[in-house]
């Protein structure tokens, strides 16, 4: 029995030993497991700042293409040329005209449309037609007070002109300058575009600003009611979305001598019915040089 019984306590303290000899084994093992994470979570970490820069980078890369992008957008719009060809498309005064290019910048130059007293054979259309009409007044031909004396029709150029311009522009009025005699009614043009989703109704409106002599000095004492009786726009109409109509404005400069020799300008603007009359696309000058 005592042999058994220090057979036992032998084994139950080698069984202690064993099992404390495991458990100091087990430490290494997780010491390393321990290393290895952190390993893994520092490569992990050094992946993600790696691609954190890059995006940056990316980022950065087109928001300069972006500036790049703008500027040239800018310079295109600066005037810069070679050719005229080189200005098409860029913004210019409302008249009927055609680009040059000097010195490498874009300029737009206007075509008069003023009555020229001698009849050249460079003269056509209306300055033809107002060329023709002084020669014969000068020959002898008279008009009685109150009649009209002549006439002037938009020109085909003038129209071609506010049709191609009005695609784009939503509005525009041409010619915007006329120089004429009393007793004269000339045509001008307001094209309108309807830039909106539905059907929309417009009318054409023109307003007396002001007048003043050759010398500038200002006309006064003018009825602007009576005034504004020079300019026949028309009825208001209907246009779809997307679609546009060149409205013919008749201008009639009365023959009576009170009229005074001068400038009369005139507001002109389309106007778009909501709940009420609104302006659609600002005004436009007119100036009417009565000789």
């Amino acid at each position: 029995m005592t042999k058994k019984k220090t057979a036992k306590k032998s084994e139950k303290k080698q069984k202690r030993t064993t099992d404390k000899e495991e458990k100091k084994g087990d430490k290494p093992d997780k010491t390393k497991n321990l290393v290895l994470v952190l390993i893994i979570a520092g490569v992990l970490l050094v992946a993600f700042g790696a691609g954190m820069l890059a995006s940056k980078k990316s980022a950065e890369k087109k928001a300069q293409d972006a500036v790049e992008e703008v500027k040239k957008q800018v310079e295109d719009l600066t005037g810069k040329c070679s050719v005229p060809e080189d200005c098409e498309g860029l913004p210019h005064i409302m008249c009927v005209g055609n680009w040059v290019c000097k010195d490498g910048m874009c300029g737009y130059e206007c075509k008069t449309e003023e009555v020229k007293e001698e009849n050249t054979a460079e003269n056509t259309g209306p300055d033809e037609e107002a060329a023709q009409e002084e020669e014969a007044v000068q020959e002898g031909e008279t008009v009685e007070e109150g009649t009209q004396q002549e006439f002037i029709p938009l020109s085909e150029e003038t129209m071609n002109y506010v049709e191609e311009e009005v695609k784009t522009r939503f509005v525009v009025l041409s010619p915007a300058f006329k120089s004429v005699r009393r007793g004269t009614t000339f045509e001008t043009a307001l094209g309108v575009k309807n830039n909106g989703v539905r059907d929309e109704t417009f009318r054409v409106e023109a307003t007396f600003k002001r007048a003043y002599t050759p010398s500038n000095q200002p006309i006064i004492g003018l009825n602007e009611e009576e005034m504004t009786n020079w300019i026949d726009t028309g009825e208001e109409f209907t246009l779809s979305p997307k679609e546009y109509r060149i409205v013919k404005i008749a201008v009639s400069v009365p023959m009576e001598s009170s009229i005074e020799s001068g400038t009369y300008e005139f507001g002109i603007q389309a106007q778009k019915k909501t709940h009420k009359w609104e302006d659609y696309y600002g005004e436009y000058d007119l100036a009417v040089k009565v000789e």
